[in-house]
């Protein structure tokens, strides 16, 4: 339980809690997008993309409702109209089960102010007999959120399972003191922002200070001198085999823990059906994973896009049971390119939505003037007119569109293809075919804006359901190398072994014509679920081309692969020497990798 009446008593107690008078005097267009978010138990996860164009629907009414049905019945928004406080929380129909919701930071609201903070860099230290910084991670939210417009009132976090609420974040700019509350024992610790970076211990651990430790001893296994450090298997990185075909069914299981003992006694964990298995994973594996699935039992699971994670909950004769998701281990192997290189096989808009006729085309200004609009010019679409030069304006990016460019001019070159409505492998539209086109995710476009759209990224601009492959710019010929080795990472507790990746690329030509010089970066992951899954979507990623890019090293000075994805470099130092522990680097990966067109949904 969020348990919100305690946090008042509490708040009572030892803060005056502002007013929020501009709540419903915000004004929300169309054209400016945010991204809500719900407490997961772990971390913020933002709501799938069909709640989101629901929600920018609801933030438009003035004056906005205090409570919100959610389009699948299951949930309610209680105090939406005090979203931008920090109040608002989702609920669970049946078990009133309540989860805090959050605009995602950092965002602008349409005239809203910004609170007046010191210039330069800051950070927040909580009182604690002396003052102590927060962690790396919450001093980036905490920035984050301080440098919103507005600044919530209330801020709700978890560390080391216990739920806290920062209170009076919109009052910085009179007040560099605020406070946290612990929302099980109440207790209310004072809050300080205080200028310059944070400073924190160095980590004591027997773990290798850098990776050419590591490196040293599987040359001297390769060697053959019979003491060195070897993998699980005793094969080394250099000499590993081609990976065979990996299959998501074949490697996982799913678990059912009980968060409750039955009488006294505790209760052993299940493992799930192998067809409820399937089930499960081929809708946590779709574009927008439902958010409740029914199995053939009549047990419900809740929450599935959190599979990965951990905070999936099971259903089971009145009793709530968390899913874990477990894979086999991978076998040592590689990836070699251009040998496994995917390539480009383009976009055919038959096979992705329909050209609509003139009838459709003069029946979308019945349903308002956003559906009537194109997202991705901003020009209205009426019967027989195509777009004459039109702009892809910033508003269109504001929707998340990765890697968008903004004023990006779209000509109105005539295409050639034979049929009259239908479209050649590259998506392009026949002539003579309709000048506007809807998406089987339900988004309707200009044709030609749509089609210049896919040379560039191939998603939905509106929702980012993907159609098609994102072929990148990294370097053509490169090796992905990787094998287990017996330590662990610092602060990682569920994994006893380390999985090591290594990419290859030796000097070459870009695509562009331009030579570049070669790089052998060596990354970690921890050897558990999330980091077996990361191993697959990166061997998609660098098959793609899209893993790494070619820039000009602010480091080096050189034009070489850049990383596109972020590995973890290190295996300590925390997030900010690209080590660990940093709790949030698996869903923050994930992040990157959907911006360049890797999903679950890739994984056969």
């Amino acid at each position: 339980s969020l348990k919100p009446l305690r946090l008042d008593r509490a708040a009572t107690n030892s803060h005056a809690l502002s007013s929020f008078g501009v709540l419903n005097q915000l004004q929300f267009t169309h054209r400016v997008m945010f991204e809500l978010q719900f407490w997961n138990d772990k971390s913020y996860q933002s709501f799938g993309s069909n709640d989101q164009q629901f929600f920018m629907h609801l933030l438009q009414q003035v004056p906005r409702q205090s409570q919100v049905q959610l389009p699948n019945g299951r949930y309610f928004l209680q105090d939406f109209d005090q979203l931008e406080s920090g109040r608002c929380r989702q609920i669970n129909c049946q078990t009133r089960f309540e989860r805090w919701v959050r605009i995602k930071p950092p965002y602008a609201l349409p005239g809203a102010q910004e609170a007046k903070l010191p210039a330069g860099e800051f950070h927040f230290q909580y009182e604690d007999g002396d003052w102590k910084p927060y962690s790396q991670d919450m001093q980036d939210e905490l920035v984050k959120l301080a440098r919103s417009a507005p600044p919530p009132e209330l801020c709700f976090f978890a560390t080391g399972r216990q739920p806290y609420c920062l209170i009076g974040l919109d009052t910085l700019d009179s007040s560099q003191i605020i406070q946290q509350v612990n929302l099980r024992s109440d207790r209310v610790r004072k809050v300080r922002l205080v200028m310059g970076p944070p400073s924190f211990p160095m980590p004591s651990h027997g773990f290798p200070r850098s990776s050419s430790t590591v490196s040293a001893h599987s040359r001297a296994s390769i060697k053959g001198s019979g003491k060195g450090y070897k993998s699980k298997s005793g094969a080394m990185s250099s000499l590993a085999p081609k990976a065979g075909p990996f299959s998501l069914i074949s490697a996982v299981s799913i678990y059912a823990h009980p968060e409750k003992s039955s009488g006294g006694r505790p209760l052993k964990p299940l493992k799930l059906d192998q067809d409820d298995v399937e089930v499960l994973i081929r809708h946590w594996k779709s574009p927008s994973p439902p958010r409740e699935v029914c199995l053939s039992n009549g047990q419900t699971v809740e929450d599935l896009q959190n599979l990965a994670s951990g905070c999936a909950r099971l259903f089971r004769a009145g009793t709530s049971w968390d899913l874990e998701m477990k894979l086999a281990p991978p076998s040592n192997g590689s990836v070699q390119l251009p040998a496994e290189l995917e390539e480009d096989e383009g976009v055919d808009l038959n096979s992705i939505g329909r050209y609509l006729t003139e009838e459709d085309i003069a029946g979308l200004s019945v349903q308002g003037s956003e559906a009537a609009e194109c997202a991705i010019c901003l020009t209205s679409m009426e019967p027989s007119v195509a777009p004459s030069n039109c702009v892809m304006e910033s508003a269109a990016s504001n929707s998340n569109m990765a890697g968008s460019n903004q004023n990006c001019m779209l000509s109105n070159a005539p295409s050639t293809a034979s049929s009259s409505h239908g479209a050649d492998a590259g998506g392009k539209a026949a002539a003579g075919a309709s000048p506007v086109f809807v998406l089987r995710c339900g988004h309707t476009y200009h044709t030609k804006c749509l089609e210049r759209w896919f040379t560039e990224r191939r998603r939905c601009p509106r929702c980012q359901q993907d159609f098609g492959k994102m072929i990148g710019k990294q370097p053509r010929a490169g090796t992905l190398t990787w094998h287990v080795e017996r330590h662990p990472l610092h602060g990682v507790l569920d994994a006893k072994e380390t999985i090591v990746i290594e990419f290859r690329f030796p000097p070459g030509i870009g695509d562009d014509g331009k030579p570049f010089e070669g790089r052998n970066p060596r990354g970690y992951l921890p050897s558990n679920t999330q980091g077996f899954l990361l191993l697959e979507l990166f061997k998609v990623a660098f098959k793609r081309r899209v893993m790494f890019g070619l820039g000009t090293s602010m480091s080096f000075g050189s034009h070489r692969p850049t990383f596109n994805i972020h590995i973890k470099t290190s295996t300590h130092g925390g997030a900010t020497k690209h080590g660990y522990p940093d709790p949030n680097y698996f869903m923050r990966v994930l992040d990157e990798l959907k911006a360049n067109g890797v999903t679950f949904a890739d994984l056969q």
